[in-house]
């Protein structure tokens, strides 16, 4: 009798593909790769676009903040 193996992982990334662990709709068979959704995703994620339009955004809000600051003290 052969060992079990664990599920070989495709690196090729298709909603429709059902090797690797992944069903039609994309969602894995695995509870440790649940990933969090909503604000939270965006919130927690290492992908280095997402995490630059973060990083946009907080440096454009903070201009503002300092600008609005500026003008409570100049008045």
């Amino acid at each position: 009798m052969a060992p079990k193996l664990p599920p070989q992982h495709s690196l090729q990334h298709s909603s429709s593909a059902v090797a690797g662990g992944q069903s039609q709709e994309g969602q894995s068979h695995y509870p440790h790769a649940a990933q969090p959704k909503g604000l939270m995703r965006w919130l927690l994620t290492t992908n280095h676009k997402e995490i630059g339009s973060l990083y946009l955004i907080f440096s454009l809000t903070m201009f503002f903040v300092g600008g609005i600051f500026a003008l409570v003290v100049e008045g």
